[in-house]
C-alpha cells in the first residue's frame, strides 16, 4: 500500500477519495486490523526517519477514514426504506421540491449514525494515537487536524463525540483516556438507528433479507432532484451535467412529481425511458429542453420576469 497515491483524486459524480483510501475500503475487517497494526507500529518507531513514520501515518489516518465510511447491508437497507418513506410522506404533506431537504436530513443523520459497523473503532484509534507517548507531537498534532476534518468537513463524527470535541478539543479528549467503548453516557438512539440494530439481529439469526425493492417513481424524482440541488444522498452531483439548463431540468422533474401540474408528454416519455436510473433521467430531460421543450413552469417564470420588467420599465 506504500507505492499507492494519498492525494485525493475526483471520482465521477461522487466525492474525491485517495488511492490508499479505495485500498482501505476493500479490505476485510480482520485485512485492515493487520494493516492498521502494522502501520501503527511503524508510525512509534523511533528507527524510521521522520518521512517513513509520516507516511505510515498517511496511510493509518486512510483506513480510519474507511472505517468511518463503512456502512454494512442492514444499515444501507434501513437508509433505503427511510428514504423511500420520506419522500411519500413528503409528496403527501407538500411539493417536490421540499422532498430534497427532507432527504438531506436523512443524509446527515446517516453519515454520522453512531451504528456504524466501525465507527467505534475508528474513533478509539483516533483516541489512542492521540496520547500514544511514542507518537511525535508533531504526528499526534497531524492526527488531531485530521479528526477535526471528520468533523467539519466530512460530517461523519457522531453527535456524542462531536459534542465532546467541541467542548474538549482532540488532544484534551484523549488525555482524559476517553474511549467511544467506555462511554456510559452515550444519548438513546433515534429510532432509525435501533431499527439498523434489530435488523442485524435478524440477519445473524435468520440470514440476509432480501434486497431492496426497485426505486419507487416518487424516489427516482426526488433523487433526480436532489442530484440537482446538492442534497443528494450518496453525493451524486449532475449539476456540472446541466449546468445554465439546471433550473429547466428541475422544472420537469417538479412538473413529474406534482400531481396539480400536467408535465409534458415527452417529459412523462423520458421518465419512462430512464427505467428506474437518475443519472439517465436527468440526461432525457436536458436533451428535451436542448430540443426547446420547456415545462409550464420554465414558461410561466420566463412571462412574470417579462411583466415583472415592465412594470419597473413604467415606474
Amino acid at each position: 500500500m506504500s507505492g499507492l497515491s494519498a492525494e485525493l483524486q475526483g471520482r465521477p459524480f461522487q466525492s474525491p477519495a485517495s488511492q490508499q483510501y479505495r485500498f482501505a475500503r476493500r479490505l476485510a475487517p480482520a485485512q485492515r486490523d493487520m494493516l492498521e497494526q502494522a502501520l501503527c507500529d511503524r508510525v512509534r518507531s523511533a528507527s524510521l526517519d521522520a518521512q517513513e513514520r509520516r507516511a505510515a501515518l498517511g496511510t493509518w489516518m486512510a483506513v480510519q477514514q474507511a472505517r468511518l465510511r463503512i456502512r454494512d447491508a442492514a444499515q444501507r437497507e434501513q437508509y433505503a426504506i427511510d428514504r423511500r418513506n420520506a419522500a411519500e410522506r413528503g409528496l403527501c404533506i407538500v411539493t417536490l421540491p421540499a422532498v430534497p431537504f427532507m432527504l438531506w436530513s436523512l443524509r446527515r443523520n446517516y453519515r454520522r449514525s453512531p451504528v456504524r459497523v466501525e465507527y467505534a473503532t475508528a474513533f478509539d484509534n483516533f483516541m489512542r494515537m492521540l496520547r500514544d507517548p511514542e507518537v511525535p507531537p508533531e504526528l499526534r498534532e497531524t492526527v488531531a487536524q485530521r479528526l477535526d476534518y471528520h468533523l467539519r468537513r466530512e460530517g461523519t463524527i457522531a453527535p456524542r463525540q462531536a459534542e465532546l470535541l467541541g467542548r474538549w478539543g482532540a488532544m484534551e479528549l484523549a488525555e482524559s483516556g476517553y474511549l467511544v467503548s467506555e462511554d456510559r453516557d452515550l444519548p438513546p438512539l433515534s429510532m432509525e438507528d435501533r431499527l439498523v440494530l434489530l435488523r442485524r439481529r435478524l440477519e445473524t439469526a435468520h440470514g440476509p433479507e432480501e434486497p431492496a425493492v426497485p426505486l419507487t417513481r416518487e424516489e427516482l424524482l426526488a433523487d433526480a432532484v436532489a442530484a440537482l440541488t446538492g442534497t443528494h444522498w450518496d453525493d451524486l452531483d449532475l449539476t456540472a451535467l446541466t449546468a445554465r439548463r439546471t433550473q429547466q431540468v428541475l422544472d420537469h422533474l417538479h412538473d413529474l412529481g406534482d400531481r396539480d401540474s400536467e408535465s409534458h408528454p415527452r417529459a412523462r416519455l423520458a421518465l419512462e425511458q430512464a427505467q428506474g436510473r437518475v443519472e439517465p433521467l436527468v440526461r432525457n430531460l436536458l436533451a428535451l429542453v436542448a430540443e426547446g421543450v420547456r415545462s409550464g413552469r420554465t414558461l410561466e417564470r420566463a412571462r412574470l420576469g417579462r411583466v415583472d420588467r415592465a412594470r419597473r420599465a413604467v415606474w
